[in-house]
C-alpha cells in the first residue's frame, strides 16, 4: 500500500511539472510570436531566400528548419535558448564592431543602403556569381566605402565572398574559395551572416545583413527554389493554335490551327475569323515553316500520315493568293507527315528549309523510320533509323543554332526502344549526306535514357549565353522531368541521364504529378517575355489546361560579362564591353566587342546598341526593341549565316572615313526575316565620308536603285523601289519585298557588285 501511495504521489507531482512546463512553453511561444511579429504559421520557405535586415528576420532564419508543431511539445525553450546563445555569440563577434547608425544630423535625408531583389545562390554557382546587391541612397554626391564587418576589408572573414562597387551600390560575389565551399556543402547549407558596412564620404554609416544559402539548381514546379515561374491556364484545345509569324503582311504575327475535320485555318488572333484555310482536310500536324520563298510572308506546313503513303501540304503566305503545294511519302505505310517542322536555314544558303518524319519507313527491317530534310536550294538528305521498331521521326523540331556554327539544327524523336533505352537525336545543320542514327559522328549526338521521352524541342536561349538551348521531357513515374540542355560550341558528346542531371550541362525542371496517361507533354519556347535578355518557356500536359511559364536565368559554364562586373571593360557606364575572346555579353543597354573575336551578345527588350569591330562574332541577338549594330571597321558580312544575327533592325556605318562594308543579298534577307518587324535600316553617322556599302550579287551591278532591286530579285520575285522615306530627319531609299521593307540612307554610297 505504501508503494502504491508513493507511486500516486509521484504521478501527481509529474502532472504538476508537466502543467508548469506547458505554461512555460505557452509563455515562451507567446514570446516567440511577439519577437517574430507575425503568426508562426505564416513563415514560408520563400521568406528565407531574402536578405536579413532585423532581429525578427534573423529569428525567422534560425527557425526555418524547425517544425512549427514542436511549439506544442515543450521543446520551444531549447530553440529559444539556442537562438539567444547564437545571438550572444554574434554580439561578442559582431556587435562591438558595428559603427553607430547615421542620424542625418545636418538636416539632409539620411544615408541608407537598401537591398535589391533577392538573388539566390545555386549549387552550381561559380567564381564571380552575384549573391546579393545593395544600393546606396543620399550619398550627397560622394563615394561610398564598403567592407565586411569582422574582416574590415572587401573580402569576408572566411574568404568566400567579396564586395565589388557597381554604380551607386555594391554587389556581394562568390570568390574562388567560395565556389569550392559551395561545391563541398549540401543544398540547404547557409553560410554565416555577412554584415556589410557602408560609409559615405561625410561619415554617415549604413549596415545591411545577408545570409547566402545554397539552393537546388533545379526548378521544382509548385515548390520553392530554382528559377522564377508562374502557372498559366492555356485552355483545353487538343491542338492549340500555333504562332506562325506574319502570314498576311499586316505587321503582326498570326496563328494556325486544325479543326475537327483536319482542315488548317490561319487567323490573326487565336479563335478569330479565318484569313485563309487549306483546301484539303485530314491534317494532324501543323507548324510554322518560316519564309520559304523570301517573299516576306510566313509559310506553314501541315502533315497527314493517314493517307496511303502520307502527305504534307505547304501553304505559302500572302493573303491575296495563298499557294498550296502537296507532296507524298515514298512507300505505303510510311506515315510520311506524322511530324513536320520548319528548320530555319539548315544549310546556310539564305533560304528556309524543313523536315518531315516518316516513322513507318522500312529500310531492310520493320519500322526503322526516316526523316527527310528538305532544302529549298536543293541537296535534300535523309536520316534513317538503325534498329527495327525504332520508329524514327515520330517527332521532329527545328532548334535554331545550338552548336555555334550559324546554321539551324534539328531534333529527332523516336518512339521505339534501342537496346532497352529511349533515344532522341540532334542533327547539326550543314548535313550534306544521308545518315544512319547508328553512327552520327561529328554530324550530331544522341540522348539515351531508360526513362520514356515524352517530348522536347526548341526553347531559345534560356541561360542567356548567346547560343540556343533545347529541351527533353522524361517520364519519371507520375512526375515529368524536363531538362534544358545548354547549347555549346563544337560537337557535343552523347548524353546519358547522368549527364542531364549535371547542372553544368542542363537545367532540370521537375513537375510533380505532371504525367497524365495518354496526354502529350508540351514544351514551348516563348522568346523573351519579360525583356530581361533571357528567353522564357512554357511547359505542361496537353488538355489539362494548366501550364507553367518558366523564366530564363544564367546557368551552365558560359563566360558571362554583365554590366559593372569585374570582367566588364567599361564598368562605370551602362555599356558592357568584352575583355577576352569568346565571352557572352548580356544585361546592358550598349554592348561592345572590345576588339575581341568569338563574342556573343544578347540584348534585352530595350533599344540596344551593339558596337562591333570585326566579323568574327559568334552571335548577336537584339531580343526585342529597335536594335542597332554600329559597324566600326571595314567588315564583310558575306560569311555570316542566318542564325548569327537575330532581331536586329538597323546597321549603322560609323568609321569616320573610307569605310567599306559588304553584304550579300542573302544577308539582307536573313536580317529582314529575323527582325522584329520585317524592316531593316542601313545608315551612317553624321560626318562619315568616303564610305561604300557593297551588295554582292550574281549578275546585277551598278550604283542605282534599279541595280539594288535586281540584286534582291535574284532571290525573290517582285522586289521594287517604292520611293524615298523621311524617317527621323534622315532620307532613305525604300525597297519593298512583299511583306519586307528595306531602307538604305540616300547619303550612303551603295554599289551592287
Amino acid at each position: 500500500q505504501a508503494e502504491e501511495e508513493a507511486k500516486a504521489e509521484a504521478e501527481a507531482q509529474e502532472e504538476v511539472i508537466e502543467e508548469q512546463e506547458a505554461e512555460e512553453a505557452l509563455e515562451v511561444k507567446e514570446e516567440v510570436q511577439e519577437e517574430i511579429q507575425e503568426p508562426i504559421q505564416d513563415l514560408q520557405p520563400n521568406d528565407f531566400d531574402k536578405p536579413l535586415h532585423n532581429p525578427s528576420d534573423e529569428l525567422k532564419e534560425f527557425m526555418k528548419d524547425k517544425d512549427p508543431n514542436d511549439f506544442n511539445k515543450g521543446r520551444v525553450r531549447e530553440f529559444i535558448r539556442d537562438f539567444k546563445d547564437n545571438q550572444d555569440d554574434n554580439d561578442n563577434n559582431v556587435d562591438d564592431d558595428l559603427p553607430p547608425p547615421n542620424t542625418g544630423g545636418d538636416g539632409t535625408d539620411p544615408f541608407t543602403l537598401t537591398p535589391a531583389a533577392p538573388i539566390r545562390l545555386f549549387e552550381s554557382a561559380k567564381d564571380g556569381t552575384v549573391v546579393g546587391k545593395f544600393t546606396a541612397h543620399n550619398t550627397n554626391g560622394g563615394t561610398v566605402a564598403y567592407s565586411f564587418v569582422g574582416s574590415g576589408t572587401t573580402t569576408s572573414s572566411d574568404g568566400n565572398f567579396e564586395l565589388i562597387n557597381v554604380g551607386n551600390g555594391v554587389e556581394v560575389r562568390l570568390t574562388t574559395a567560395g565556389q569550392s565551399a559551395v561545391g563541398a556543402n549540401a543544398i540547404g547549407h547557409a553560410f554565416p551572416s555577412l554584415v556589410i558596412n557602408a560609409t559615405s564620404t561625410d561619415g554617415q554609416v549604413a549596415v545591411q545583413t545577408l545570409v547566402p544559402q545554397i539552393l537546388d539548381a533545379a526548378v521544382h514546379l509548385g515548390a520553392n527554389g530554382g528559377l522564377d515561374y508562374h502557372k498559366q491556364f492555356v485552355g483545353n484545345a487538343s491542338l492549340p493554335p500555333h504562332k506562325i509569324g506574319d502570314f498576311d503582311g499586316d505587321g503582326d504575327r498570326d496563328f494556325a490551327h486544325i479543326d475537327g475535320s483536319g482542315r488548317v485555318f490561319i487567323e490573326n488572333t487565336p479563335g478569330g475569323a479565318p484569313i485563309a484555310a487549306s483546301a484539303g482536310t485530314g491534317y494532324k500536324e501543323v507548324t510554322y515553316l518560316g519564309d520559304i520563298n523570301n517573299d516576306g510572308y510566313a509559310d506553314v506546313i501541315a502533315g497527314d500520315p493517314t493517307t496511303l503513303k502520307g502527305t504534307i501540304n505547304i501553304i505559302e503566305g500572302n493573303i491575296s493568293s495563298p499557294l498550296e503545294t502537296q507532296s507524298t511519302g515514298t512507300n505505303a505505310g510510311d506515315a510520311y507527315g506524322k511530324s513536320v517542322t520548319g528548320l530555319g536555314d539548315f544549310d546556310g544558303d539564305g533560304t528556309s528549309d524543313y523536315a518531315v518524319g516518316a516513322p513507318g519507313f522500312d529500310a531492310g527491317g520493320a519500322d526503322k523510320g526516316r526523316v527527310y530534310i528538305e532544302k529549298s536550294g536543293g541537296g535534300n538528305v535523309t536520316v534513317t533509323g538503325h534498329a527495327n521498331g525504332q520508329l524514327l521521326g515520330e517527332h521532329v523540331e527545328g532548334l535554331g543554332d545550338i552548336n555555334g556554327d550559324g546554321k539551324s539544327d534539328l531534333l529527332i524523336g523516336a518512339d521505339g526502344l534501342v537496346g532497352g533505352n529511349h533515344e532522341a537525336y540532334v542533327i547539326y545543320g550543314g548535313l550534306n549526306t544521308n545518315l544512319n542514327t547508328g553512327g552520327l559522328g561529328a554530324s550530331g549526338f544522341k540522348i539515351s535514357t531508360p526513362q520514356e521521352i515524352l517530348g522536347g524541342g526548341a526553347v531559345g536561349d534560356i541561360n542567356g549565353d548567346g547560343i540556343n538551348d533545347l529541351a527533353i521531357s522524361l517520364k519519371d513515374g507520375n512526375d515529368v522531368n524536363t531538362y534544358i540542355i545548354y547549347g555549346m560550341d563544337g560537337v557535343m558528346s552523347d548524353l546519358s541521364l547522368a549527364d542531364l542531371e549535371d547542372p553544368d550541362k542542363a537545367l532540370k525542371i521537375h513537375h510533380k504529378n505532371g504525367y497524365v496517361s495518354g496526354k502529350d507533354y508540351d514544351v514551348f519556347g516563348l522568346g523573351d517575355l519579360n525583356g530581361d535578355g533571357f528567353d522564357d518557356m512554357r511547359l505542361g500536359t496537353q488538355d489539362t489546361g494548366n501550364h507553367y511559364i518558366v523564366h530564363g536565368e544564367k546557368g551552365g559554364v558560359a563566360p558571362y560579362v554583365t554590366d559593372g562586373a569585374t570582367n566588364d571593360g567599361d564598368p562605370d557606364t551602362d555599356e558592357v564591353r568584352a575583355t577576352a575572346t569568346g565571352q557572352s555579353l548580356l544585361e546592358g543597354l550598349v554592348f561592345d566587342d572590345g576588339g575581341h573575336t568569338g563574342v556573343r551578345i544578347n540584348g534585352d527588350g530595350r533599344n540596344n546598341e551593339i558596337n562591333i569591330s570585326n566579323n568574327s562574332f559568334k552571335a548577336i541577338d537584339g531580343n526585342g526593341g529597335h536594335d542597332k549594330i554600329n559597324i566600326n571597321a571595314d567588315i564583310d558580312f558575306s560569311a555570316i549565316n542566318f542564325e548569327q544575327i537575330q532581331q536586329v533592325e538597323h546597321l549603322q556605318l560609323t568609321q569616320s572615313s573610307g569605310q567599306n562594308v559588304t553584304l550579300t543579298a542573302e544577308n539582307l534577307f536573313n536580317l529582314l526575316k529575323s527582325s522584329d518587324n520585317g524592316k531593316l535600316f542601313i545608315g551612317k553617322d553624321v560626318g562619315v565620308t568616303g564610305e561604300t556599302l557593297y551588295i554582292n550579287a550574281t549578275s546585277a551591278s551598278g550604283g542605282s536603285t534599279t541595280n539594288v532591286v535586281d540584286a534582291l530579285n535574284e532571290h525573290v520575285t517582285g522586289a521594287a523601289h517604292v520611293g524615298s522615306a523621311n524617317i527621323s530627319g534622315e532620307t532613305y531609299d525604300h525597297y519593298q519585298i512583299g511583306g519586307y521593307s528595306l531602307y538604305i540612307d540616300t547619303d550612303v554610297n551603295t554599289q551592287v557588285v
